[in-house]
């Protein structure tokens, strides 16, 4: 489905591995409960997009435009959203442990309850976050380019050194 124009299909529970999306258009597609594993969205836009409940591991979404989509309560564990465009994003409840962001850009998304565990958010900009708590940035890997929202503290120490990884 590479560069397919899937403006605003339905896939609600469909289920897939390694399905290919890469420049794909699937603005306001409904993907509620899709399952996909290691699937390829690169430089796709989903802008609009349904994919709250989805279960979606080891998903590339690499300079993917997924601004306003809806990804509450979603898997995307260890799932790479570098250079993505993911303004106004609802993460509420998402698990996006050892996932990556580098380079991506996040204002206004909300990531309340959204799940951290050693994600990839060094040199990241989340000062235009909304919902980030000191708890969930005290799992997740930045450093001192990382950007916080206002009011979050910063870790005494982030978990993934260079060593422990």
């Amino acid at each position: 489905l590479r560069e397919a124009d899937l403006t605003g299909a339905s896939m609600v529970k469909t289920a897939g591995n390694r399905s290919v999306f890469a420049g794909a258009t699937l603005d306001k597609a409904n993907m509620d409960a899709i399952e996909l594993f290691r699937a390829d969205f690169t430089g796709a836009s989903l802008a609009g997009t349904k994919l709250s409940r989805a279960s979606m591991p080891r998903t590339t979404f690499d300079k993917a435009n997924l601004a306003g989509a809806d990804l509450q309560k979603s898997d995307m564990i260890r799932s790479s959203f570098d250079g993505a465009d993911l303004s106004g994003v609802n993460m509420t409840f998402a698990i996006l442990a050892r996932s990556s962001f580098a380079g991506a850009q996040l204002d206004g998304s909300d990531w309340t309850s959204t799940y951290l565990y050693r994600t990839r958010l060094q040199g990241v900009d989340l000062s235009g976050v909304k919902g980030l708590t000191r708890d969930q940035v005290a799992l997740a890997c930045g450093d001192d380019d990382t950007r916080l929202p206002e009011g979050v503290a910063r870790p005494e120490r982030w978990p993934c050194n260079a060593q422990d990884d």
